[in-house]
């Protein structure tokens, strides 16, 4: 399982201070760094509540049909993270490079190698009140982690897909929560996630 940080050409600036805020990115325009974290269902990071949302993912380049995934919803991962397993299963066809290096739990480290440019996402749509639903689709670039993510889900969707999508989320009082996508053509998804799928 991976925890931590995965830095992209670029250096770790610490906090000595141990205020406990993340690592920042140096400023040389040829060195960033991404941030991620993982979480297993059922405990929380840093407070927040995480979510884990049914998709259907397809690669372009890949087998024609499309698979279910299970996607982390982490507005504090910098990037987004598909698990090897699941490459396989979609056939994708990677972009080969040098894209940074994973920090697993353990302390070791271990470099991010290839990256999914368009992976296809589809969601099914909730219908709330009356009409019909309206399902979601998109696509988003996602890096391939060196291991696999975790038992409860093999894709984690962060900042950049949010941003991409307008991501707006409601927490239920009795568990679950409800979440808007907004597609590239402006049309608006409502996803339902159930009260099992969110992390307390």
């Amino acid at each position: 399982m991976l925890l931590g940080t995965a830095a992209l050409k670029g250096r770790e600036t610490h906090d000595p201070g141990g205020s406990g805020q993340e690592a920042r990115a140096e400023q040389p325009d040829s060195e960033r760094r991404i941030t991620f974290r993982v979480a297993r269902l059922g405990r929380t990071v840093k407070k927040e509540r995480l979510i884990i949302m049914r998709v259907f993912v397809r690669a372009a380049g890949g087998k024609l049909e499309t698979f279910m995934a299970r996607a982390m919803l982490d507005s504090g991962a910098e990037g987004n993270f598909i698990a090897p397993s699941l490459v396989r299963k979609i056939g994708a066809r990677l972009e080969r490079g040098d894209f940074g290096v994973a920090v697993q739990a353990f302390g070791a480290e271990a470099p991010i190698k290839g990256e999914i440019p368009h992976l296809q996402l589809f969601v099914k749509g909730a219908q709330p009140g009356s009409g019909l639903a309206q399902d979601f689709e998109g696509e988003t670039g996602v890096l391939v982690a060196p291991c696999e993510l975790s038992n409860s889900y093999n894709l984690l969707l962060g900042r950049p897909f949010m941003s991409a999508h307008g991501m707006m989320t409601t927490h239920h009082m009795q568990g679950g929560a409800t979440i808007v996508l907004t597609a590239r053509n402006g049309v608006k998804t409502t996803v339902e996630v159930a009260a099992e799928e969110v992390a307390r």
